[in-house]
């Protein structure tokens, strides 16, 4: 009997280190249903590795992240992830501590994927915290979660810092793919095509409800979103800082046919250093509209642009730019004025006026579409999206503060009403959770 016993510990034992050890991925089968499963750092060790590309990164393969990789200990020369093809949910989780320094090599496309290859690709619900990237070649496109996007990112969130090269982006360097909801908090210096999204958003990339924070500085095609854009940026804003030498621009550096960008708005300020600077976008050749700029516009060697530069207008319309925080004056007499290039300049005052953006989408609003893109708190703020005002902000200005706790409990226990967060018809102990989730956020 004592035999059997010492046979059952052993093999008791010897399962539960198997399964201790990791690197077997969750014991998952690649499969929506059951996906590969990245529990700890051995997981991720054998998911990032290139001799398993086949059976992890390849397209239509499942993979979901269970556990937050900290990569500190490791200095990186190339890619972490190469390039990807499957489906990679983060589920919530953190990559963090990324440092990659690019002193030689072979081939573009850097970051923490080396690039999502394929259309049917998808990258979502990822943090990637403090990725820190160093270029002293002349190797180009980088990002911080991917160098390349031909398929999907979305709900996902980059924050760290580019230093050198060409075609850089806070998200990714290069977008021939879809970004939806996802934001960077980035600071990025290099020689040309930078953006705090994307370097280069191309044909057929789209970005939309995304926005960028930090700062951009470089030579040319610098953007707050984007270095240059040919597809689509909508309901999307930077609050970057943009420096560069010829024309940056709060937005994009570049807007080139057939490049279309719409309901957008850069507040982040901008600066010339031998050139002047546009508010929202340094040269533009394709269309503009339902967009406004709101930065501080200075420029070395003469007067900067307040909201566009380039020589044909015909295809910017409802556009505004703010004359008392850019410091520029409209030439054409503003909302008094005669209109003649779709640009038109407001004052503080005008810009928090609902009736000055006629044509605009607000929410509650008929005759001007049905998408409720914006609201606006009238006098106090200047437009914003719905989808940016957190629940619990039933009151101006932005920000959700004692006046609408204030608000919530005057409410109280009443029935179906616009301070119903949980729509069950009851406001309540569930409504109070989340809107203590929210407290004190959106505030400006």
């Amino acid at each position: 009997m004592r035999n059997v016993l010492v046979i059952v510990a052993v093999i008791m034992a010897i399962t539960a280190a198997a399964f201790s050890a990791g690197g077997n991925m969750g014991g998952g089968a690649g499969i929506e249903t059951n996906p590969f499963l990245i529990e700890d750092m051995a997981d991720f060790n054998t998911f990032a590795d290139p001799n398993n590309s086949e059976t992890y990164l390849a397209e239509g393969v499942y993979t979901k992240l269970a556990c937050d990789p900290n990569l500190a200990t490791e200095t990186y020369t190339k890619s972490v992830i190469g390039y990807f093809s499957g489906i990679f949910d983060g589920d919530g989780h953190t990559i963090s501590n990324i440092t990659i320094n690019i002193t030689e090599s072979d081939h573009d496309d850097f970051g923490l994927f080396r690039g999502i290859s394929s259309n049917t690709a998808q990258v979502k619900n990822l943090d990637v915290l403090n990725c820190n990237i160093t270029n002293t070649t002349h190797f180009r496109i980088f990002g911080l979660l991917c160098g390349y996007n031909g398929g999907t990112i979305d709900n996902c969130h980059a924050s760290g810092s580019i230093n050198g090269g060409i075609t850089l982006g806070g998200l990714c360097g290069v977008n021939t793919g879809t970004i939806s909801n996802c934001n960077t908090s980035v600071s990025i210096t290099g020689w040309g095509m930078l953006g705090g999204l994307c370097g280069a958003n191309e044909f057929g990339g789209k970005i939309t409800f995304s926005y960028a924070d930090g700062s951009v500085t470089g030579n040319d095609f610098i953007g707050g979103l984007s270095g240059k854009n040919f597809g689509e940026i909508s309901k999307s804003f930077s609050s970057v800082s943009v420096t560069g030498d010829f024309l940056p621009g709060g937005v994009c550096g570049v807007n080139s046919n057939p490049g279309k960008i719409e309901n957008c708005y850069a507040t982040g300020a901008v600066h010339g250093t031998t050139g002047p600077a546009a508010g929202f976008c340094g040269m533009n050749d394709a269309t503009i509209t339902n967009c406004y700029c709101t930065g501080l516009n200075t420029s070395q060697g003469g007067p900067g642009i307040p909201f566009s530069g380039g020589s044909d207008f015909r295809n910017i319309s409802n556009c505004f730019w703010n004359t008392d925080t850019s410091k520029i004056s409209d030439p054409e007499g503003g909302l008094t004025g005669t209109d003649t290039d779709g640009m038109i300049g407001l004052t503080i005052i005008e810009m928090q006026s609902k009736s000055t953006f006629a044509g605009w989408d607000f929410v509650g609003d008929s005759g001007d579409g049905t998408d409720d893109i914006w609201d606006i708190c009238e006098g106090t703020n200047y437009p914003r999206f719905v989808r940016q005002i957190a629940a619990g902000d039933y009151l101006c200005p932005y920000g959700v503060s004692f006046e609408d706790l204030g608000f919530l409990a005057l409410h109280w226990l009443d029935t179906a009403n616009e301070v119903d967060l949980t729509g069950d018809g009851k406001v309540d102990a569930r409504d109070f959770a989340i809107f203590a989730q929210s407290w004190m956020s959106g505030i400006e």
